[in-house]
């Protein structure tokens, strides 16, 4: 019996390195549960009215695992159950739970389909080992994906839906339709209703199990039992999975986290803390900051990384940024505040009731799970692509004496290390203007961001050279079209505000029912005031119909979706002619991001209708200076090594490199600086997990951001078109876009959250980059030499594994 478990250990493990190459990790705890696979077979759920459609009620548990788990109501909480389908029967799985979102489930022949480059149930794909001949006649067994009860696709292998079209395309099984739309925001995908998918396996040739897995998240797949008259056609588990289960154990479960408990401070890689006053704080609270110093020392440790061997910026970044989102997750698994149960959300699309800032909260919360998850997995990908290691970790131990800080430390957007610059420069800009054949006047402002010229980027007019927010002058009567094409934009759609920051700042904006302030006009009775019209490849997105739409909101909701959908729009517009009496500035703005407003002056006769500049902006421009300008970054200055609240470095190995490379690494260091400073916060008065979570999250999210920024700054990265996803270099840009416009967003909305709950925007602590000298030589910061050595790189190779395991076998034998 012993023998046979440690053969079992052997498979076990090795199966387990392979994955383990690939970002997947476990603990031992995790191995020896998972030794035995799975033996019950879960079925279906049935009724007589329903025409004998079996249903599976899907879920995801992100708390099991790195990534999560899929879950079936009919299969009670076991993760990723064996399910078992009769051959012949339909079977309808159900995805509606909000967890369901960026997981949309898909089925294949083997573990993980195409992320593994395995065939998946498609018409066309054949059944290994069947002699049928459906694909050549696209009949093969395929999923039939579903929305509101509405069929996406052609295909078909049910008989009350018709496979008679003009445009009958037998290879459309509709999960081209489906599977975007789990990319979007989870609250737009609430609102698309219930999302269902159809299988009906009817080959009984086929000698082997399906899987159902996900087509997002890789390492989720489950297994399915083929059944005739009720017992599977195949007893053995084959094809096999080839990773195993991870199972949540000890204090990870405490905290619904991933990867922690080798990093429990303290730690001699870590600082003695990162939450100050937990004295102060009840049980609950307390708590969860323990859980948060651990996941900061798993990132600390994380994120000091070598150059060696892989010297080159994108890997420097990747191998930065997957623990920081691995970070991220875990915060938002621990706060999930799912699990400490400290937010109270019955509906996510809730923007009215008391329950409308937690379920902001939650949404946050669940992005950044799927979100970054996903991310993380690209980026792994990337670096196979490249050819570069998956790990490049280097030991960087806290110092063991305190040393004087080299700047005073500065808190807060209006004290960042920067040099503002004032409201307007004095100068005009104006548009191209042409006249066509049909002697109509165009006049056109051409629209970019640039993302480095601030904390949320500024906009830039190709009219107006490389000026950021200028000034700009529109006469009266006059039509001005606002092109949106460049990728810059996305994220980034432009309203206009009698006020700056419009609806941001509860103030008024040019819409066809709001008269211009003191202006003498009837407009608003017939809906004729001035206001912006929204175009998409020249197609206008309003009503000529209904006067009080004129495309918003068509036009923003597409700004949210996934940049690579954005691009395939095509391109977006605004038109704007503003020609009633009003004798103020107008104002240019995102209405996504706060503080990125332009001053627009009114023209009559070439000449401003108002010298003075008013409104009043409110803020003054950022400028940076100095080493932000050298990074590309926004408020590092204050934060270049050596620094009191940081180690001596975070990235190794870089004093042999290019010079670029060393530059690259010097501003990683300070950004890593920044985040650390700012991610030392107390739970002093009035704190509660939620403003914990986001006084550690808004400095986290602030690194990321800068970090993408620097590598967009050093200009390695080639990519001609965004879109094609085979390029690791677009994949690359894809993901650095995405993390500037998203986190900062999220930044602004977290801001939000707090002033609403009457919290204070920062709560910070001084923690210095100290520890005590005294240690003890059997552990390591307060973890096992066993935990020590799970966690290191030579514990994630397939042969310390089965060092591991032989060591496990001498204590089963002299047991």
């Amino acid at each position: 019996m012993l023998i046979g478990k440690y053969l079992a250990s052997l498979l076990m493990l090795s199966a387990r390195g392979l994955a383990a190459s690939n970002g997947v990790m476990t603990d031992i705890g995790s191995i020896v549960e998972d030794l035995h696979g799975e033996t019950d077979v879960c079925r279906a759920s049935c009724s007589a009215d329903e025409k004998e459609i079996y249903k599976f009620t899907a879920k995801v548990n992100l708390h099991s695992g790195e990534l999560g788990y899929f879950q079936f109501e009919e299969c009670g909480d076991i993760d990723n159950p064996t399910l078992g389908l009769e051959v012949g029967k339909t079977y309808r799985f159900l995805q509606k739970d909000v967890s369901n979102h960026m997981h949309p489930l898909g089925f294949a022949y083997y573990p993980d389909g195409a992320h593994a480059g395995k065939d998946e149930l498609e018409p066309s794909i054949l059944p290994p080992g069947s002699s049928s001949l459906c694909d050549t006649e696209l009949t093969c067994p395929a999923p039939m994906y579903f929305q509101n009860g509405d069929y996406l696709g052609m295909y078909s292998h049910n008989a009350t839906i018709a496979k008679s079209s003009p445009n009958y395309d037998p290879s459309n099984f509709g999960l081209d339709d489906y599977e975007p739309k789990f990319f979007r925001p989870i609250t737009e995908w609430i609102e698309y209703g219930l999302f269902s998918i159809d299988l009906k396996f009817d080959h009984d040739d086929v000698n082997q199990d399906l899987f159902y897995f996900c087509h997002i998240h890789q390492y989720m797949s489950g297994r399915i039992k083929l059944l005739k008259h009720n017992e599977p056609i195949q007893p053995v588990d084959l094809p096999i999975l080839g990773y195993d289960y991870e199972t949540t154990r000890g204090y990870d479960a405490t905290c619904g986290t991933h990867g922690l408990d080798a990093f429990q401070i303290p730690h001699d890689e870590c600082p003695t803390k990162f939450v100050c006053d937990k004295e102060e704080a009840n049980d609950g609270l307390k708590h969860f900051a323990d859980c948060v110093d651990s996941m900061n020392c798993a990132m600390m440790v994380g994120m000091t990384t070598s150059v060696k061997g892989s010297a080159d910026e994108i890997a420097l970044f990747i191998h930065q940024m997957i623990p920081h989102h691995r970070n991220a997750v875990n915060m938002a698994k621990a706060s999930a505040l799912i699990k400490t149960n400290t937010l109270v959300c019955d509906d996510l699309t809730d923007e009215d009731s008391e329950q409308a800032t937690d379920c902001l909260m939650e949404v946050i919360v669940r992005s950044i799970i799927t979100e970054q998850n996903a991310q993380i997995q690209s980026m792994q990908n990337i670096l196979d692509a490249k050819n570069f290691v998956q790990e490049n970790d280097c030991k960087v131990s806290f110092s063991s004496s305190p040393f004087k800080r080299r700047a005073t430390r500065q808190k807060g957007r209006k004290t960042t290390q920067v040099t503002r610059g004032a409201d307007g420069n004095g100068d005009i800009c104006r548009a191209s203007c042409s006249i066509d054949d049909s002697s109509i006047e165009t006049c056109t402002f051409t629209v970019t961001v640039n993302h480095h010229a601030s904390e949320f980027g500024y906009f830039v007019f190709e009219e107006c050279g490389d000026m950021t927010n200028p000034t700009l002058g529109l006469e009266v009567g006059r039509q001005y079209r606002f092109i949106q094409k460049d990728p810059s934009n996305y994220m980034h759609p432009l309203g206009f505000a009698y006020y700056p920051d419009g609806a941001h700042d509860d103030k008024e904006e040019l819409e066809p029912g709001i008269t211009p302030p003191d202006s003498s006009s009837s407009c608003t009775e017939d809906l004729t005031c001035p206001a912006p019209k929204y175009h998409l490849n020249d197609e206008f997105l309003g009503s000529d119909i209904e006067s009080e739409n004129f495309g918003l909101d068509e036009y923003e909701t597409k700004f949210f979706h996934p940049l690579i959908e954005w691009i395939g729009y095509g391109d977006f517009s605004v038109d704007l002619m503003f020609d009633q009496d009003y004798d103020k500035d107008l104002f240019y703005f995102c209405h996504i991001h706060e503080y990125m407003s332009g001053r627009i002056k009114l023209l009559k006769d070439n000449e401003p209708i108002q010298q003075e500049n008013l409104p009043d902006l409110g803020y003054e421009y950022d400028e940076p200076r100095g080493h932000d300008t050298v990074c590309g970054t926004f408020g590092l200055n204050a934060f270049q090594l050596p620094h009191a609240e940081c180690p001596q470095k975070f990235v190794c190995d870089a004093e042999d490199e290019s010079e670029e490379l060393q530059q690259f690494a010097q501003c990683i260091d300070s950004m890593n600086c920044a985040m650390m400073a700012g991610m030392s916060s107390s739970v002093s008065g009035n704190s509660d997990e939620t403003s914990l979570f986001i006084h550690q999250m808004i400095p986290h999210h602030q690194n990321a951001v800068n970090m993408a920024k620097a590598l967009l700054h050093t200009g390695t990265l080639s990519c001609d078109d965004l879109t094609d996803e085979e390029i690791p270099d677009c994949a690359m840009e894809v993901i650095l876009r995405s993390i500037i416009t998203n986190q900062n967003a999220q930044i602004q909305v977290m801001r939000g959250i707090l002033s609403s709950k009457n919290m204070r925007a920062e709560n910070d602590c001084i923690v210095e980059a100290y520890v005590p000298e005294s240690s003890n030589d059997d552990t390591v910061g307060g973890a096992t030499v066993m935990q020590g050595l799970n966690s290191s790189p030579f514990a994630r190779s397939i042969f310390a594994r089965l060092i591991v395991a032989a060591t496990a076998m001498a204590l089963l034998v002299i047991w």
